[in-house]
């Protein structure tokens, strides 16, 4: 089965995620950003307002490559599950709905010495899943980037044997 894999050393990887509610119109977007030993390095998970999955997951990659550009991190790989909005983010494909967010994102690109976008199954994904869906409940503390939940911590233990491997 596929799981996370490790960015080059001296290159971080940050997954994004979104989780939709179509009754409130709003998702929360998980990021998880982690060096080439798995050690998370910084993240974010919040509620944003978005008309549809799609919106979602843009904004959870746009947020995540704001994330890295503010904490000054020269070498990133941007990770989702959703091959639509990458595909977009590599210019690859036009998607009319989230045209405006990925500007955003591809205006900040050159900022980055190394910025890649890269598709991986739910499975490689699945520290950005879990933010994602325990935001949109409510349900992390604020010090989750110090103190993971134990289910996240499993995640986190269980890809990290699998890269060790």
């Amino acid at each position: 089965m596929p799981s996370w894999r490790p960015p080059r050393p001296g290159t971080l990887k940050c997954n994004v995620d979104a989780s939709w509610d179509p009754h409130k119109h709003f998702a929360a977007i998980g990021i998880i950003i982690r060096d080439s030993s798995g050690l998370i390095q910084a993240g974010l998970a919040k509620r944003v307002p978005a008309q549809n999955p799609q919106t979602a997951e843009a904004l959870a990659i746009r947020e995540g490559v704001l994330l890295a550009h503010n904490l000054q991190q020269r070498k990133c790989i941007f990770e989702s599950d959703n091959l639509k909005v990458i595909s977009a983010c590599r210019e690859e494909e036009k998607v009319g709905e989230i045209a405006i967010i990925i500007q955003d994102i591809l205006t900040m690109k050159p900022s980055f010495e190394l910025c890649g976008f890269t598709w991986t199954p739910r499975e490689g994904n699945e520290a950005a899943n879990f933010l994602a869906r325990a935001a949109i409940r409510g349900s992390l503390s604020a010090d989750w980037v110090l103190n993971p939940h134990p289910p996240l911590s499993r995640i986190l233990q269980k890809e990290a044997q699998a890269c060790s491997s």
